[in-house]
């Protein structure tokens, strides 16, 4: 019981720290495309707002990724329980029900 409980919730944290991992990859190669294509546009077609653009662009998608980080964070700190970890609650609430003696509140 403990050890598939834990195992679970260690799956969990690969599975969330995966899924950050693949996030700011994403993010890193959508910066560097708009930087791509705003050099593009100043050089070739004289664009020079393209520039500022991209900037400010690349500049929401990093104030975003912070905010999502900082939440996460705040409640792993609080130590709420993660949010890819409801099912995972849930199967340990059962489990322990299943034990003799244990009762429901």
């Amino acid at each position: 019981f403990f050890f598939s409980s834990r195992r679970r919730h260690t799956r969990c944290r690969e599975v969330s720290w995966a899924r950050r991992c693949v996030q700011e990859t994403a993010l890193d190669a959508l910066g560097s495309v708009g930087v791509i294509v705003s050099a593009v546009c100043v050089r070739y077609y004289g664009l020079i707002i393209a520039d500022p653009i991209c900037s400010l662009g690349i500049s929401a998608l990093i104030v975003g990724s912070i905010v999502s980080l900082l939440r996460s964070t705040t409640r792993t700190l609080a130590m709420g329980i993660p949010y890819e970890s409801d099912e995972i609650y849930e199967n340990l609430m059962n489990d322990i029900l299943e034990i003799e003696g244990v009762n429901d509140c």
